[in-house]
């Protein structure tokens, strides 16, 4: 059995969404040569994609914290009402 290569396609054929996975295509070729051609480069971009992650992930890690506290301390706040609210019963 031969295996068929996918025939070039003109651009002006193709639809806005083929350009655009063509294009990502393309770019992913590009950066996987230039980072086996170049060492140095490839160490930039792991240190760039390294960083690039740390800051999503503070930045989600502090805004999960910040709704948790937010959460606990309404919790907390409507146990206390309910507390005063049972005493009260008691009392009567």
């Amino acid at each position: 059995m031969l295996d068929k290569k996918k025939r070039n396609t003109k651009l002006s054929n193709m639809t806005d969404e083929e350009k655009l996975e063509h294009k990502r295509k393309q770019m992913r070729e590009y950066m996987a040569k230039r980072k086996e051609s170049d060492p140095e480069f490839a160490n930039k971009q792991k240190e760039y994609v390294k960083k690039n992650n740390q800051t999503k992930y503070l930045d989600k890690r502090r805004e999960y914290n910040k709704t948790y506290y937010e959460r606990k301390k309404n919790s907390i706040n409507e146990l206390k009402e309910k507390v005063a609210n049972l005493t009260e019963l008691i009392k009567n």
